[in-house]
């Protein structure tokens, strides 16, 4: 008796709409599944880092600019520091970090 009222209160509309919007569907479970990782700041980082060396590497010549990525350097403290992005061109020499 159980299965049957589950079977006709949830599978059975979802079973209909699925066959109707199959990809529409796939695509809110995604989004579902993946917005809760994406938010995860560790992610969010790895996805701004990736965004600025696409940008570095479409936007700026080559000749003119070259770019450093993830530079370690001992902060005089007996530790280290990192840098993600350093940019140096005949304008200047440039330090980006991603907060």
């Amino acid at each position: 008796m159980v299965n049957e009222q589950v079977l006709q209160t949830f599978i059975r509309p979802f079973a209909s709409a699925w066959s109707a919007h199959p990809v529409l569907l796939t695509l809110i479970g995604l989004c579902v599944v993946l917005a809760p990782i994406l938010r995860l700041p560790a992610v969010k980082g790895w996805i701004g880092e990736m965004i600025m060396r696409l940008g570095f590497k479409l936007f700026l010549p080559k000749e003119t600019y070259r770019v450093i990525n993830n530079v370690t350097i001992p902060d005089g403290q007996g530790g280290t520091t990192q840098i993600d992005h350093i940019v140096v061109s005949p304008y200047g020499i440039f330090v980006v970090e991603m907060v």
